[in-house]
């Protein structure tokens, strides 16, 4: 999950866990991602228009 007191950007957290999901296998390969929408929800983030 993303921390909130690590000095790194939350969208490079987020890249990062989601790198670290497919890994894992977690996501398998062509799966679809999250939509933006989900993903701000799920990560309490913010929209970047």
């Amino acid at each position: 999950m993303l921390d909130p007191n690590n000095p790194l950007p939350k969208y490079y957290q987020l890249k990062e866990y989601l790198k670290e999901m497919n890994r894992r296998g977690d996501i398998a390969p062509r799966e679809q991602l999250p939509s933006e929408n989900a993903l701000v929800q799920q990560f309490s983030l913010s929209h970047v228009i």
